[in-house]
């Protein structure tokens, strides 16, 4: 479903989570996607609120997945 605008339309009414936190597994999505990219300046804007509970873990993908840090959460609050 998209706007009149073309921007997707968001179901603002039921925001619940599903049970499944896989922010390891994202990553390795996005960084499958950004390999694929051809423009030089490429990014990935992680938001979560760090409740993983589906493997991968963060802590468990391959050496080098990851190649920036910190991040703003990483500065702003103490590691849990």
């Amino acid at each position: 479903m998209q706007t009149a605008s073309g921007a997707p339309a968001f179901d603002t009414v039921d925001l619940s989570p599903r049970g499944d936190t896989w922010i390891g597994g994202g990553i390795q999505a996005a960084v499958l996607e950004l390999a694929a990219a051809t423009h030089t300046n490429r990014s990935m804007l992680v938001l979560t609120d760090g409740n993983e509970n589906v493997h991968p873990y963060i802590s468990e993908l391959p050496a080098g997945t990851i190649t920036i840090a910190p991040t703003l959460s990483d500065l702003d609050y103490p590691a849990m």
